[in-house]
C-alpha cells in the first residue's frame, strides 16, 4: 500500500510539537500538530489512496479537508486543519486522491495556540473512524516515518512534456495540479490546451497581489505560458456570447508590469490589471 507523509519534506523535516495526549481532552480528540521551519503555503499531502468526504471551515479547525482511506483493512478519516483560506484546500467532497498529492497548505486559521512555528503555521491532524471514535495518529505515522515517500504526483498526458517541463521548472511557484473543471490532467478545451493549477500562496499571486491560488497553463505559439491570478477569472469567463479564451487564444507572453499596469498579450487581445479597474479585456490590443 502506498502511503506518504503528510506535509511536504518529509519526516525529517517535521517535528511533533503537541501529540495526542496534549489533545485528548480538547475538541479535536485524538491529533498531532507537526511543525517546521518552513510555516505556512507548505503542502498537504495524502497519506494513503482514497477519497476527500468534505472539505469546509470552522471557527477551531479553520480550513479542513476530511480524506477517508483505507488502513490494515480498515477504512479511516484523517482531518488536515488549519489552512488560511477557501483555496489552500485543494480538494473538494468526491474527489479521489493518491498517496502524495498535494491536498492543501499549511496555514493558522482557526484556534491555534502559540508555541507552533511563527506565525503559529502548523498542521493539526486527526485521524478517526466513521463512527468517530479515535485512532493515535502517531502509530500511523511512525510507520510511514519507515516507509520510503511514494513519487510526486504528476499526472499528465505523455504527449505533453513540454507542459510537464515547465510546470515541473516553476512547481515551488505554481503548485500541482487539480481539477479546475476541465480535469486534473493537461486537456484540450475549445481548440486550447490547458493545465490547471492550484497555485502557492503569494508566490502564486499576480503582480496585482491579493488574490489566492488557481493558476492555469495554457500551451502557446512561444511555448508554454503561465496566466495567473488577476487574469485568471477573465480567461475562463465570457466576451459578449464568446469565451473570453477563445477570443484571447493562446498567451503570446507572461504577465509583465508596463506604466504601472499589469500586462499580458494574447494572439487575438490583451489584458491589462490596475488597481482601479481591475482585469479588463482589450481587443486586438
Amino acid at each position: 500500500m502506498a502511503t506518504s507523509w503528510p506535509v511536504e519534506g518529509g519526516a525529517a523535516a517535521w517535528s511533533v510539537y503537541r501529540g495526542s495526549q496534549q489533545h485528548i481532552n480538547d475538541w479535536q480528540g485524538a491529533a498531532v500538530d507537526l511543525c517546521n521551519d518552513q510555516g505556512a503555503g507548505t503542502g498537504w499531502l495524502a497519506l494513503a489512496d482514497g477519497i476527500c468526504l468534505k472539505s469546509a471551515v470552522g471557527s477551531d479547525a479553520g480550513w479542513y479537508a476530511d480524506i477517508q482511506f483505507s488502513w490494515d483493512g480498515e477504512l479511516l478519516i484523517a482531518r488536515y486543519c488549519h489552512a488560511n483560506i477557501s483555496y489552500d484546500v485543494l480538494v473538494q467532497a468526491g474527489e479521489p486522491v493518491v498517496a502524495g498529492q498535494l491536498i492543501g497548505l499549511v496555514g493558522c486559521k482557526g484556534f491555534v495556540r502559540p508555541s507552533a512555528t511563527p506565525p503559529n503555521s502548523h498542521l493539526h491532524l486527526w485521524i478517526r473512524r466513521p463512527d468517530d471514535t479515535r485512532v493515535w495518529p502517531e502509530a500511523i505515522l511512525d510507520v510511514i516515518a519507515a516507509t520510503p515517500d511514494p513519487p510526486q504526483v504528476v499526472p499528465y498526458d505523455a504527449a505533453d512534456e513540454a507542459i510537464r517541463a515547465y510546470v515541473q521548472s516553476r512547481g515551488d511557484a505554481i503548485g500541482s495540479p487539480v481539477d479546475n473543471g476541465g480535469g486534473s490532467n493537461t486537456h484540450d478545451w475549445d481548440g486550447l490546451r490547458f493545465q490547471d493549477l492550484a497555485g502557492r500562496d503569494e508566490r502564486a499571486q499576480s503582480t496585482a497581489g491579493n488574490v489566492p491560488g488557481l493558476v492555469i497553463v495554457v500551451a502557446g505559439p512561444n511555448g508554454p505560458k503561465l496566466v495567473r491570478n488577476a487574469f485568471y477569472d477573465q480567461y475562463l469567463g465570457q466576451t459578449g456570447s464568446q469565451p473570453t479564451h477563445v477570443v484571447l487564444g493562446r498567451p503570446l507572453d507572461e504577465e509583465y508590469v508596463e506604466n504601472g499596469q499589469v500586462v499580458q498579450h494574447f494572439e487575438g487581445a490583451r489584458m491589462v490589471w490596475d488597481s482601479v479597474t481591475g482585469a479588463t479585456v482589450e481587443i486586438g490590443g
